[in-house]
């Protein structure tokens, strides 16, 4: 979440292998839009991908979305308040790691205004 005017900056940073990126700045969201992201591992767009949304208040298994061609995705945001979208993914591990696999988990909040 950003506070005040939103800030690209803290969005388009990548932490890790695994990201969503989104494709209208977070802080700008209310009910009614659609949020489209991004789902890549290393920069490389993920089809068939399962993200799951959850919000403050739900029950905790959420809602999940499997992205598309290009590895995108679009939400219909029905509900007020913070939301949080995550994504999990394993993929090879790098050259000379103690395993064959490793397992990733990236999340995006947000708040979604009435």
């Amino acid at each position: 979440l950003t506070i005040g005017e939103p800030s690209w900056e803290p969005v388009l940073q990548t932490i890790g292998r695994l990201e969503v990126a989104p494709q209208k700045h977070p802080s700008t969201l209310a009910v009614g839009d659609s949020f489209a992201v991004v789902a890549r591992l290393d920069g490389v767009p993920l089809v068939d991908q399962t993200v799951l949304l959850t919000w403050k208040g739900g029950d905790e298994t959420g809602e999940t979305f499997q992205t598309g061609a290009g590895g995108n995705v679009t939400i219909p945001l029905i509900r007020a308040g913070t939301h949080v979208l995550m994504t999990r993914r394993q993929a090879p591990a790098p050259d000379g790691a103690e395993t064959d696999l490793r397992s990733y988990t990236t999340a995006l909040t947000f708040y979604v205004s009435p």
